[in-house]
């Protein structure tokens, strides 16, 4: 009697062990999922702030260069800034194309872009490609005469950021699309990423566009226009046309710049 009572001890004992191996175990898998779920959440997220930094360099390196200096007594281009200007030598190229590399040697880029499993740092430059694309067909700015004529006065120079992220894994690139929010997925093109394509081939990028002035959600501010270059293209867009309303030649004709 006693040795069946052991027995029958012995076998609740070992169920109890079972038991509770089971319920470690399925813990252990829970824990190791909510980890991969936030991992995954953290590397989206670090990818994101990758993102936002590398557009507000973009962005500073527009303000510095959308159109050259000029030295006002002589006329004459001074210095080496103003890549982005029709009038620069040799004119822009479009898409332009800067390096990550190049933003940060140039003191627009100082953020730390930390190792991210989504990003394919084997690629070409690290897996960031940043260019910009201008908006074209360029815009024409035209005024209506008192007579009813249509005077052009010129063409509305802008430019796009685009950031493009080549992921690791091309077979995730739309799963990563909707997560990241990108604007969409594309592929490589000579020295540059594609602009959004409704169905490129063998998409292995995330592409995000935006205008310089809204280059980051995240340091959008409403004063914005007290950005001097801003406000020049705001007036010069403003009072051009009350110099024609009043007889005055619009010519030549002007590259308005600066103003996105």
């Amino acid at each position: 009697m006693k040795r069946s009572d052991s027995s029958r001890m012995q076998g609740v004992t070992l169920i109890e062990v079972m038991l509770v191996i089971a319920i470690a175990t399925s813990l252990t898998l829970m824990v190791m999922k909510q980890y991969q779920m936030m991992k995954r959440d953290s590397d989206v997220q670090q990818v994101n702030y990758n993102v936002d930094q590398i557009m507000d360099a973009a962005a500073r390196y527009y303000q510095a260069n959308c159109r050259v200096q000029v030295d006002a007594t002589t006329g004459q281009v001074v210095g080496t800034a103003g890549t982005l200007d029709p009038a620069h030598a040799p004119p822009p190229s479009n898409p332009f194309i800067i390096t990550v590399a190049a933003l940060r040697a140039a003191g627009y880029l100082t953020a730390v872009l930390p190792p991210n499993p989504i990003v394919n740092e084997a690629g070409a430059n690290n897996g960031y490609m940043v260019q910009f694309n201008q908006v074209t067909p360029i815009p024409d700015r035209t005024v209506t005469t008192s007579t009813g004529a249509v005077v052009r006065l010129g063409q509305i120079i802008m430019w796009r950021i685009q950031v493009a992220v080549e992921v690791r894994d091309p077979s995730m690139a739309a799963s990563y699309q909707n997560s990241l929010r990108a604007d969409c997925v594309s592929a490589i093109s000579g020295s540059g990423v594609l602009p959004c394509n409704p169905a490129p081939a063998a998409a292995n990028y995330l592409v995000w566009e935006r205008l310089p002035s809204f280059a980051s959600p995240e340091a959008n501010s409403n004063l914005w226009m007290t950005n001097a270059t801003t406000k020049q293209f705001n007036e010069s867009y403003r009072t051009m046309p009350s110099n024609v309303l009043a007889g005055a030649t619009p010519y030549p004709q002007q590259t308005f710049l600066c103003g996105n």
